[in-house]
């Protein structure tokens, strides 16, 4: 009733608008990227998301990836499917994190490709450790000396 009172008054425009009324979502069958981001939010992963960008190797990473409303764990197990690599970001935070655990050994059960990027000396949490200590992990504490390392290990996984 206020709106209408407020309209009637000149207040308001005649219509409302609404921010990303025009704005299309992307569906879940739309998914296109090779890489699935498994991570802490409490480190910035933006270094790396700018690293891909500039290898045109296109990832998912779930601050651009899940909106309000939207069933995140349906979504980040849509985005593992579509995955032909998952980069798990090691660090304290990371291996402290239900939801990096659980996406690791979903990512390990679905037999996608893993590259640990380790930031920090903090070990890897004991199921995660269990799933993936044989593999070669990259020191990424100084992105700029292993930038290379990740970006041909990546184009050999997504390249197969």
């Amino acid at each position: 009733m206020e709106y209408k009172k407020k309209q009637e008054e000149g207040e308001l425009d005649a219509e409302p608008t609404f921010i990303g009324k025009d704005k299309k979502l992307p569906a879940r069958s739309s998914m296109k990227h090779q890489v699935f981001f498994s991570y802490s939010r409490k480190e910035a992963a933006d270094c790396l998301c700018e690293i891909l960008k500039e290898n045109a190797i296109v990832y998912w990473i779930d601050k651009e990836g899940i909106y309000s409303s939207s069933n995140y764990k349906e979504l980040i197990v849509d985005a593992i499917d579509v995955s032909q690599a998952v980069i798990f970001i090691s660090s304290a935070n990371s291996n402290t994190s239900i939801n990096v655990i659980r996406e690791v050994g979903y990512a390990v059960n679905m037999n996608k490709p893993i590259l640990p990027l380790v930031l920090d000396d903090a070990p890897y949490a004991k199921s995660i450790r269990l799933d993936i200590s044989d593999i070669d992990q990259i020191d990424f504490s100084n992105p700029a000396m292993s930038s290379n390392k990740l970006i041909t290990s990546l184009m050999y996984v997504v390249n197969k």
